[in-house]
């Protein structure tokens, strides 16, 4: 049976693509702003391509493009914005947090790319901030 592929925005150390290639999913991509994280990411995904750097300037035609894809053709687009803002343990929650609008990055990849399926990870307390608006212009 031939992988599943796998996009992993937020991609940290490579945690959340460990556990999706155990599932059976080949890493085509993954985007990790953190140097060190990045760094981690590659030695645990040799075969992964590793774009280093901001989110914002990630774009979806560039990813089709660097990986000859087409819309449709990742089955999942896989991240974890961070949460940090988000999490009730914050020092300051608030809207005004730029990173607590990084999703927004996020979804725009996901719209360009169409992958087959979504899985979007973040804190409970996501839901709680702005009293859900966060969650509801998710699910938007």
């Amino acid at each position: 049976m031939k992988d599943k592929t796998v996009i992993d925005l937020f991609a940290g150390a490579g945690g959340l693509s460990c556990g999706l290639k155990m599932a059976g999913f080949q890493s085509l991509l993954a985007n990790e702003i953190e140097p060190a994280y990045a760094k981690t990411y590659q030695r645990n995904h040799p075969d992964t391509d590793l774009v280093i750097g901001d989110v914002r300037q990630v774009h979806a035609s560039n990813i089709r493009e660097r990986l000859g894809l087409k819309k449709g053709d990742v089955d999942l687009l896989a991240g974890g914005p961070p949460c940090q803002g988000f999490s009730i343990n914050a020092p300051i929650r608030t809207l005004d947090d730029d990173r607590n609008h990084l999703f927004k990055e996020y979804i725009k990849v996901a719209q360009a790319l169409l992958p087959k399926a979504i899985l979007i990870e973040n804190v409970p307390g996501i839901v709680s901030l702005g009293k859900g608006t966060v969650v509801e212009q998710i699910y938007k």
